[in-house]
Order: structure tokens, then C-alpha cells, then sequence
């Protein structure tokens, strides 16, 4: 069977109608007792038996599909978050090569400005942008 809501749906409505079935047996042996035989009586008693043991595996199949809808959805939620983690990882890879770029800008500009307490800031600057203590 298809892992879908609407599998799991189904099988609940069919157990469900099962179930009608059953308890309409039940009331019909209820009503008729006086007038059925013996041998009806234990037909329709089995026959309710079976009705609620198809009943119950039919539920119990709808539970299994909400499982395997919770295992998909799961798998989905852990593939997700993997991507996305990636995806921060490629981020902080970009704004670590920008801000080593944006450095050794700084550091081009102190030293065409011919500023030597800026060269020396820049140059520092640098150091801790690619050491990876810049902020």
C-alpha cells in the first residue's frame, strides 16, 4: 500500500464500516434470537467474530500506514535540516572569504593612502579575519 494520508484514511473508513457491519449482525442476532435456530445463531456469532477480527487487523494496518507516514516524514524533516546545514556552511564560507576580502581592501587602501597607523591596523585586522577571531 501507498505511505499516504489518504491510504491511512482508507483503511480507517474500512474498518470503520467493518464495524457497523459487526454491531448490525449483532443487533439483527439481538432482535431475532427467539426465531433463530441454533445452528444461525452460532453462524451469525462467528461471523460477527470474524467481522471484529477484520476490524481489528484493518485498524491495525491503518496504524502501520501513520508509521510509515511518521518514518517518511521524519526522513524528510533529517533530509531538510541536512540541506540546510549545508547551506550554513556554504554561508559562513562566503562571509569568511568576504570579510578576509574586505581586509585586504582595508589593508590596499591604507597602503595607497600612504597611512602607516592604517597599514598596521589593516594588516592587523587582516591577521584576525583569516586566524578567524574577527567578529
Amino acid at each position: 500500500m501507498p505511505t499516504t494520508t489518504n491510504a491511512a484514511t482508507e483503511v480507517f473508513d474500512f474498518a470503520d464500516k467493518l464495524a457497523l457491519i459487526s454491531s448490525e449482525v449483532l443487533h439483527y442476532r439481538i432482535r431475532n434470537r427467539p426465531r433463530l435456530t441454533p445452528k444461525e445463531r452460532t453462524a451469525l456469532e462467528d461471523l460477527e467474530e470474524k467481522l471484529d477480527a477484520a476490524t481489528a487487523k484493518a485498524r491495525a494496518e491503518g496504524i502501520s500506514q501513520i508509521g510509515k507516514l511518521t518514518s517518511a516524514a521524519k526522513a524528510s524533516v533529517e533530509e531538510a535540516t541536512k540541506n540546510a546545514e549545508n547551506v550554513l556552511k556554504r554561508i559562513k564560507r562566503i562571509e569568511r572569504a568576504l570579510g578576509i576580502a574586505t581586509a585586504v581592501l582595508n589593508l590596499a587602501l591604507a597602503i595607497s593612502a600612504g597611512q602607516l597607523q592604517g597599514v598596521v591596523a589593516a594588516v592587523n585586522g587582516l591577521e584576525d579575519v583569516v586566524s578567524g577571531d574577527a567578529g
